[in-house]
């Protein structure tokens, strides 16, 4: 072979063992990193919950692999009654977790007449280095920061005063007196049967009329809404509302963040039309529209959907149970609605923020109390919501990890594998 042919299979040789190295460390490292994605495990388990009521101290277990110095950690409570507080305070976010994984918060119920009723405990670790993100720090709405998203390499929740209903395990039930109405509010008002269904009732004890509430201890932002309904809201006596709706009660400027489905008369028997839709403020022109709902037996179904976007709520209501997947795949037929309405405004339309499902039951005169004088009552069978363009409802099966190794593999070492069987 001639010189320059020699040159060219000796460049050829050279640039395969070039490939061949890099190949072979990316491999490495790839394994290395998908070795630190399953290695990074963390959880927290709750030894010792004060009940609702109770305010005794908070105490658990950070667990972690084998090995893992465990003091490298630290433990920062978080609250919630009408918002997020950090425990005990500010200047003292966190308390130090030992060798053995264990943490203690002891004296964390600064404001006890409140912290007592606290409806969530929420407790997340982090590394000693990192700055504890404080509720309410760089905002006036106290909500959860989200830098714990972040910083935290594990946490857990529990609620309070909750119950569960349709896969939510933090529906906070009601008590006390307070808006709307004013009503009292019974938390033994609200239950869920055998079937998974959430009952709302107004009953009349002690001489007074007490309604019911539950409200879901979390923030879903834009998506569909569903809400299947199983009574005879057509026949909800004229003083009575039952309510379907998101709310944010630190958003004054944002009207509260209020979208909202409303059964009622509002003390007009001879009303025909017994329901609305509402983008609030609903006395500003455009924000509100009167429908009829008529279920029939023997299911007395009705299902009301919402589509929540930027710039864009769109109503629906149904006289059968309707899910999100019929409301988003036409070829299941749902047929006409039997009231619908969309309202769009750039200006009017909020955005996301700490906004929370509410479903109550309630009067619009609470000391006289419904105009028949009878306890009332109506069934939720289902709430369900799903996530803008997702088709399915969110997982929480974290496999961000797993998929970053295939990425990185498709992205980095397949190329050069090409790149060497070309050479």
């Amino acid at each position: 072979p001639s010189l320059r042919e020699r040159t060219r299979s000796q460049v050829r040789l050279s640039m395969r063992k070039v490939v061949r190295a890099v190949v072979v460390a990316a491999a490495v490292a790839l394994l290395a990193c998908s070795a630190c994605v399953s290695a990074e495990a963390y959880s927290v388990v709750l030894d010792e919950r004060p009940a609702y009521g109770a305010t005794t101290d908070v105490a658990g277990t950070l667990v972690a692999a084998q090995g893992t110095d465990l003091t490298k950690f630290k433990a920062a409570l978080y609250v919630h009654t009408d918002s997020w507080y950090t425990k005990p305070d500010s200047g003292s976010p966190s308390v130090p977790i030992d060798a053995s994984g264990h943490f203690r918060f002891s004296g964390w119920a600064t404001a006890p007449q409140y912290d007592a009723y606290a409806n969530i405990i929420a407790v997340y670790a982090l590394p000693v280095g990192d700055t504890v993100p404080v509720a309410g720090e760089n905002d006036d709405d106290y909500v959860l920061p989200s830098k714990l998203d972040t910083v935290a390499v594990a946490n857990t929740w529990y609620g309070r005063g909750t119950l569960t209903f349709s896969g939510y395990d933090l529906w906070y039930q009601k008590r006390g007196n307070g808006g709307p109405g004013p009503n009292d509010w019974n938390q033994n008002n609200t239950w869920v049967d055998n079937n998974g269904y959430l009952h709302l009732a107004v009953t009349h004890t002690n001489s007074k009329w007490w309604c019911s509430e539950v409200t879901l201890l979390k923030s879903l932002g834009y998506g569909t809404y569903v809400f299947q309904v199983g009574g005879d809201v057509n026949v909800l006596d004229k003083y009575l509302v039952l309510g379907l709706f998101t709310y944010d009660d630190q958003a004054s400027a944002d009207a509260y963040r209020e979208i909202d489905f409303e059964f009622s008369r509002w003390g007009d028997a001879s009303d025909t039309t017994n329901a609305q839709f509402v983008v609030q403020p609903y006395a500003d022109m455009g924000h509100l529209q009167r429908w009829t709902a008529y279920p029939t037996a023997p299911d007395y179904a009705t299902t009301v959907m919402f589509r929540w976007s930027k710039g864009t709520v769109e109503f629906w209501a149904y006289a059968s149970f309707v899910t999100p997947t019929d409301a988003e795949d036409p070829s299941h037929g749902l047929g006409t609605p039997i009231a619908q309405f969309s309202f769009s405004s750039t200006d009017s339309v909020f955005s996301p923020g700490a906004e929370q499902v509410h479903l109550n039951l309630w009067l619009t005169k609470p000391q006289d109390g419904p105009s028949d004088g009878q306890p009332a009552a109506i069934v939720v069978r289902k709430f369900e919501f799903l996530a803008p363009s997702s088709g399915v409802a969110a997982s929480s099966d974290d496999t961000s990890g797993a998929s970053t190794v295939v990425a990185c593999f498709a992205l980095v070492i397949l190329p050069w594998c090409a790149a060497a069987f070309m050479l």
